[in-house]
């Protein structure tokens, strides 16, 4: 995932062309995903239909042999290149997604808060839609600083959060804001988090099992298994938005599975928008481990004791 960041603020308006700023900016890392990337699928996320007319009239008119020969190897294809309005992008997936967000201060230095379907009603779910349509990659292109919105809508909210992950690589909620202590045994506020909320559910949670590049951020213990770590928690952070990270990790996620551990994985794309829902799904994931594991430990009659949790 990476960040286009317009340094000058454009003025919005409810015209053909609300933000050329950012619509010709945009053409510009449209043009250079293709070239970079020929053999990835590429869609593009607009958060307005009249800003994605647009860069649709200005990518058109600036295509050249490369462009078109992209357009049509995958014009017959599933994943065919499109430029659409956040209302029609459900349901589509590509490999790169890049979401052009259109708003931005006008020229009196204001910032509008008018994010149509964001607003509303769920409008948070408009957000989850946005970031989970790509396989591999996202580009954001925007003008906004995240502290300028100000709508505490849950939407929003939603939205200023995601633009602060996207541009710093830190997940913020409310949930982990107040965590200020042994932050040195926590890559993040969250694992922080994690590990409180299992602890208090029953669960013995220990930070940085392992040693030096084999730690895993949490490793997860029950009373009732005692031989062994049930699971381990990975939860992905700042290195993870490189390519080269997640394939490292893939390879070492392999390499600890053949040791024996279990390895449960939280995005923070999932987290940010459903952090109780997120926690809900991993706590059953575990409380099925600690119910296999139970099945499988036998009465202390003198014999062994199968399935031990994972270890170095």
């Amino acid at each position: 995932m990476s960040v286009e960041e317009d340094g000058q603020m454009s003025s919005w308006s409810p015209s053909k062309n609300p933000n050329p700023i950012e619509a010709d900016k945009l053409v510009e890392i449209i043009e250079a995903e293709i070239r970079e990337r020929p053999n990835w699928s590429i869609g593009v996320a607009m958060m307005n239909l009249k800003q994605a007319i647009r860069v649709e009239e200005l990518f058109h008119a600036k295509m050249d042999n490369t462009i078109l020969d992209y357009l049509n190897r995958w014009k017959k294809t599933p994943e065919y290149f499109f430029i659409k309005n956040l209302e029609n992008v459900q349901g589509d997936e590509r490999v790169t997604i890049i979401i052009a967000t259109v708003y931005g201060k006008n020229k009196e230095g204001k910032m509008f808060q008018r994010f149509g379907l964001i607003n509303l009603e769920k409008g948070e779910n408009c957000i989850n839609v946005l970031v989970t349509r790509a396989k591999k990659r996202v580009v954001v292109c925007t003008s906004i600083d995240p502290n300028d919105i100000t709508n505490q809508s849950t939407g929003p909210q939603v939205f200023r959060r995601y633009l602060q992950f996207v541009k710093t690589g830190i997940l913020e909620d409310t949930a982990t804001q107040n965590i200020s202590d042994h932050r040195d045994l926590y890559d993040s506020p969250w694992e922080k988090w994690f590990h409180d909320r299992l602890e208090a559910d029953g669960y013995k949670v220990n930070p940085q099992v392992g040693v030096s590049g084999w730690r895993i951020d949490l490793g997860v213990m029950h009373p009732d298994y005692p031989n062994g770590y049930l699971c381990g928690i990975e939860l992905d952070g700042k290195d993870h938005l490189r390519q080269s990270a997640r394939d490292r990790d893939i390879e070492r996620q392999s390499i600890l599975e053949s040791k024996g551990w279990t390895i449960l994985r939280v995005w923070s794309v999932d987290l940010f928008t459903d952090p109780e829902g997120e926690y809900n799904l991993l706590k059953k994931e575990i409380d099925s481990l600690l119910e296999e594991k139970r099945a499988h430990v036998e009465e202390p009659t003198g014999g062994t004791i199968r399935n031990a949790g994972g270890r170095f």
